[in-house]
């Protein structure tokens, strides 16, 4: 009985460790905690006098950053072959830059750190104005010079994406990609995940089910 409730216990474990959410992805906090900014010079702020819901919004500023440095506030999480990643949010600009534009993007990572995309069927957009690709994933709807132009009003934008060969971590970023920079881009009510492939799913009914074999057992005894 010990056993098979110490084997449903791992498996459950094993099981929970492929699967995580973004958090505070609605900055009501009223701050930036559970992400990690890469502002290269530029401003991230909380602040309250825009939000799509609740109080709170956050504002990436491209003002300071040097040109194509494409500010950004990130999590990470751990991700597997197969594992699905799905992410969304809602964007605000308001005022119109000449070569500025917000997204959200995905990226995987392999065990060394690097981005993979190319030759993976995940280059979408660029990244600045040499044309240089993405290796991930950018939203389906993109604020900005060229893309959405359209002030003071929320739009949304998602993505949904499988981990490629090679994949050991999921990166969701806010992102203002800026060329001459001065843009604000304000993001909402993110959401991000990813969902453990079919295999790894598996675990928690094969972990179910011990669990109730030893019900049913410890009701006999």
């Amino acid at each position: 009985m010990k056993k098979v409730l110490l084997t449903a216990m791992m498996i459950l474990a094993i099981a929970a460790t492929a699967s995580a959410d973004v958090v505070n992805g609605g900055f009501e906090t009223g701050d930036t905690s559970g992400w990690e900014e890469v502002l290269s010079g530029a401003a991230g702020a909380v602040g309250s006098t825009y939000a799509n819901s609740g109080t709170y919004s956050v504002a990436i500023d491209s003002t300071g950053a040097g040109q194509w440095s494409s500010p950004n506030l990130v999590q990470k999480f751990s991700a597997s072959e197969g594992d699905v990643a799905s992410m969304s949010a809602w964007m605000l600009q308001t005022a119109l830059g000449a070569t500025d534009w917000g997204t959200i993007k995905l990226e995987w990572k392999d065990i060394n750190g690097n981005n993979i995309g190319i030759g993976a069927g995940l280059i979408e957009g660029v990244i600045d104005g040499l044309g240089a690709p993405y290796e991930g994933v950018v939203g389906t709807t993109q604020l900005g010079a060229g893309k959405v132009e359209t002030l003071n009003t929320w739009v949304a934008t998602s993505i949904s994406a499988t981990a490629p060969a090679g994949t050991v971590e999921a990166a969701f970023y806010l992102m203002n990609v800026n060329g001459t920079g001065g843009a604000v881009y304000h993001f909402d009510d993110v959401t991000g995940s990813v969902v453990p492939e079919p295999a790894t799913m598996g675990l928690f009914a094969l972990a179910g089910g011990a669990m109730l074999l030893l019900r049913r057992r410890l009701r006999i005894i």
